[in-house]
């Protein structure tokens, strides 16, 4: 079953899907879970804004530091994304990780337009 949350706040289903934020964050993210046992962090202090973050199978991890990254973010089969503090986008980011792979990105990073960062087949 597909739950789509867009009022991002702390978060447990029966699915234990989980989000930790520690606080009710800004509107502009989306988080979709698909699965089960998947989980998101977001730094209290994030300022995402037009971010979807899709956990379409089981056993993902995602974590967002205190940055302005924004667009969409594909966590796959018991994958791992983390994206750091200081981040910025020119314009909206892919990243898609897919079958027990890690995407991470340090500290402040600047992402250029168009960029597409894919740690899998397609």
């Amino acid at each position: 079953m597909k739950v789509v949350l867009t009022d991002i706040r702390d978060y447990h289903d029966e699915n234990n899907n989980i989000i930790s934020c520690g606080a009710v964050l800004e509107p502009g993210i989306k988080v979709i879970f698909s699965g089960v046992n998947n989980r998101l962090v977001i730094h209290p202090e994030a300022k995402n804004k037009n971010l979807t973050i899709a956990f379409d199978c089981d056993g993902g991890y995602c974590e967002l530091g205190k940055n302005w990254f924004n667009g969409i973010v594909r966590v796959g089969q018991e994958c791992s994304v983390k994206i750091g503090d200081g981040i910025t986008c020119t314009s909206a980011t892919l990243i898609s990780a897919a079958e027990k792979v890690s995407v991470h990105l340090g500290d402040d990073i600047m992402i250029a337009a168009q960029v597409e960062i894919r740690a899998d087949d397609g």
